[in-house]
């Protein structure tokens, strides 16, 4: 009887190892095709390369790619895919072949079929850009001495809730033909806020 038991445990022993041995084993004639269509037309300035890659644990990834320099096609196809769920990868590289838009979604391929996928590619972040700069021309004006004005001070603290207690420190820019002023509101029980005023003449400021 502890014979017998002996054997039947080796028999289980043999059916588990045989089971997990084959459970990744994929029939090669059980795939099918990713078809990644390109708009090539309205692709950013630089690109130069399409790279599209798939990846599966346990499977080598598949990778395909597309010139825009020498291909003409608009089509991407990855064959011979072994059927299951995928991560597709999709980098697009300028010509120092930085990744400078990339995509990721998950495929499910099924045997015998194409899967057509749409996929929106957004900026990594790399590479270069550029900035655009305006110049604009003042003109240059002479004695701009500072005088104070004999009412002193131009801005008091009012009813207002913020600037109860009294105005401080303020921080003036004439810009676009007025005046712009940030001050300090005492609003008691050291509590300040920042605060603002517009005013034309520099003498009568709207809060």
């Amino acid at each position: 009887m502890k014979n017998l038991i002996i054997i039947f445990a080796f028999l289980l022993l043999i059916l588990f190892i045989s089971c997990n041995e084959n459970s990744n084993l994929v029939n090669t004639n059980n795939s099918g095709k990713v078809l990644l269509k390109i708009d090539r037309q309205n692709a950013p300035q630089g690109i130069v390369l399409i790279k599209a890659t798939l990846s599966r644990p346990g499977f080598s990834s598949i990778v395909a790619t597309m010139n825009f320099l020498s291909d003409t096609s608009a089509d991407l196809v990855l064959n011979n895919i072994p059927e299951g769920t995928w991560r597709l990868k999709v980098d697009a590289l300028n010509d120092s072949m930085v990744v400078v838009y990339r995509g990721e979604t998950d495929v499910n391929i099924i045997a015998g079929m194409v899967t057509q996928i749409n996929l929106v590619l957004q900026p990594t972040g790399m590479g270069l850009g550029s900035i655009r700069i305006f110049v604009t021309w003042g003109i240059q004006q002479s004695n701009l001495n500072w005088v104070d004005n004999p009412t002193n001070p131009v801005l008091t603290n009012g009813n207002n809730y913020f600037d109860f207690y009294g105005v401080a420190q303020p921080v003036l820019l004439y810009e676009q033909g007025k005046y712009k002023m940030w001050y300090y509101g005492d609003q008691g029980n050291a509590k300040k806020h920042v605060l603002y005023a517009e005013s034309i003449d520099g003498t009568n400021w709207i809060k």
